[in-house]
């Protein structure tokens, strides 16, 4: 564990020394810096890692400093989950309530309420983000920060031992001093050995604080990504969280990009009203999954009344001419095979993928090295090029889920604060798909599975065949499952069916327990419930 009182007496050492300090730029370093004030770790970004993260180290007695650029609670609780499955919960009310003569209810006309619909999400979000605020700032140890950072230099050894910064005159070799700091779990993966880093964060008032630490983490996650085509810069189009503060139903509602937030949101808007085409370049929705599993998703989206134009590549977005029927607009332009078309809509949304937040951390100041995409690079151990920085959550690239965020805090915590040893070898990775029905994802799916060698054995079950689904009128979709044939080892599934993600979970339990299909055949489920359906999905076991 770390030497806590020694790293005070050295904050003393460097607080007392009257010496000028060094600013380090890309250029070289300059004289007459202020005071910069000592952390144990610094984290930048209040994600679904940094949080947790920030308040675990805290209460270990790590003096902490948690720097977020604008909300806590990152894109989860700002942009991403929260407020999107709160409108979905909206969405599939006004869906039941159009349905709701098959159960036998008689309703009248089903209008949304979309200004009604954004203030229930914008609540959510709140509660949501004062609350987990709040908590930060109880946590004795933890100060937090609203600002802008980026690394402006590191201090300590370089990769032919030479040194790297200033050494600062209040003792000898300070960053030897801090080099010793380094707890049990730390290793060097990259060219830089620095032993402190050094970030400038502008806060919302203007002002500039300096700040240093040995251990640096980095959760500043992702944002919209997009696409360089014609014309769009010109028109009013909406990304994954514009889209969520339209007071009004579009009437029309064209969606770019058939991944997972495309059709969520595709599917949300189609049933609050809209009518709505999806726009994609390639043959399928959700390339990433088995083609009979987005095959499926299709058939209901289509079933739900979206339009698809795939194999279409968009060449200009422009508005309406004063001549459209619905002036003011918005028209698209793609090419399909050799014919080119144009569809007119209200509203555009651009989902077609999404992109790191690095570009203003200056990580060439500390030699973290990113893919051509911009993520970070990571080992095993979340630990990037250079010792003594992380990285996690989206800004690593890799599943960008909440949940294999969290999962990330709980590496970086055991490692530094626990046993040791975790790590992304073999971690097993879940999600769901908020469309409705949910498409529940565990593990290799079958294209995968098979790419990696396994001799496998594949299981269907259609939800037409699961007594709960009949039930609630809601069987559309079907579960897979894929096994090791001659071990009976589940290595994946994919639940698309009513609360597909809480069967997904079931599967997922038994995954990690190591729990055959021949035991899941045979175990005795509650009837008539959703998991009763692993009895007869493994049937061939």
């Amino acid at each position: 564990m770390c030497d806590f009182s020694m790293h005070r007496s050295l904050r003393l050492r460097l607080s007392q020394s009257r010496a000028p300090r060094l600013s380090c730029t890309s250029r070289g370093y300059v004289s007459n810096m202020p005071d910069v004030e000592q952390f144990d770790a610094i984290i930048v970004g209040a994600g679904q890692a940094g949080v947790p993260l920030a308040r675990g180290l805290a209460e270990a007695g790590w003096k902490t400093a948690l720097v977020e650029r604008k909300h806590i609670g990152g894109s989860c609780v700002n942009e991403g989950c929260t407020p999107t499955k709160t409108m979905a919960a909206s969405a599939r009310v006004a869906y039941l309530a159009r349905r709701a003569a098959d159960y036998g209810v008689q309703l009248g006309s089903v209008t949304v309420d979309m200004p009604t619909v954004r203030r229930r999400k914008r609540d959510m979000v709140e509660l949501w983000r004062t609350g987990a605020e709040r908590r930060l700032r109880e946590t004795p140890g933890l100060s937090l920060i609203f600002g802008e950072a980026r690394f402006i230099g590191r201090r300590g050894l370089g990769a032919e031992g030479q040194r790297s910064g200033e050494q600062d005159a209040g003792g000898p070799d300070t960053g030897a001093d801090l080099a010793n700091m380094h707890h049990t779990g730390a290793h060097s993966t990259g060219v830089y050995h620095a032993d402190t880093h050094r970030l400038l964060v502008r806060t919302e008032a203007g002002q500039e604080q300096f700040l240093e630490a040995p251990r640096v983490f980095l959760d500043t996650g992702a944002r919209p990504s997009i696409p360089n085509i014609a014309g769009l810069g010109s028109v009013p189009y909406l990304d994954s969280t514009g889209i969520m503060e339209l007071d009004e139903v579009p009437d029309h509602l064209l969606v770019l990009g058939a991944g997972y937030v495309a059709v969520e949101f595709a599917q949300m808007f189609r049933r609050f009203g809209s009518r709505v085409t999806i726009i994609h370049r390639g043959g399928r929705v959700l390339s990433r999954e088995d083609p009979d599993v987005a095959g499926a998703l299709t058939e209901v989206l289509r079933e739900d009344g979206i339009d698809m134009l795939l194999h279409s590549q968009v060449e200009e977005v422009g508005g309406r001419s004063a001549r459209s029927a619905l002036a003011g607009g918005i028209t698209v332009r793609l090419r399909s095979s050799a014919t080119s078309k144009v569809i007119e809509g209200s509203h555009l949304l651009v989902a077609t993928g999404r992109r790191p937040n690095t570009e203003d951390l200056d990580l060439a100041a500390v030699g973290v090295q990113t893919d051509d995409y911009g993520y970070i690079t990571v080992d095993e151990r979340l630990e990037s090029s250079t010792s003594g920085i992380w990285a996690l959550g989206d800004i690593k690239g890799g599943p960008a889920f909440t949940h294999i965020s969290y999962d990330d805090y709980r590496i970086v915590k055991t490692n530094l604060l626990g046993s040791g040893g975790a790590s992304l070898v073999d971690r097993v990775v879940p999600y769901t798909i908020f469309t409705d029905p949910q498409l529940g994802r565990v593990g290799l799916s079958e294209t995968e599975a098979r790419a990696k060698g396994y001799d496998v054995e594949v299981a269907t079950l259609p939800m037409g065949r699961v007594a709960r689904a009949l039930q609630t009128a809601e069987s559309r979709g079907f579960i897979k499952a894929v096994t090791e044939k001659q071990t009976g080892r589940i290595l994946g599934a994919a639940v698309l069916g009513v609360d597909g993600g809480e069967l997904m979970a079931v599967i997922e339990v038994a995954m990690l327990g190591g729990v055959t299909a021949q035991i899941l055949h045979n175990a005795t489920f509650a009837h008539p419930t959703l998991a009763e359906a692993l009895n007869n999905l493994f049937a061939a076991g």
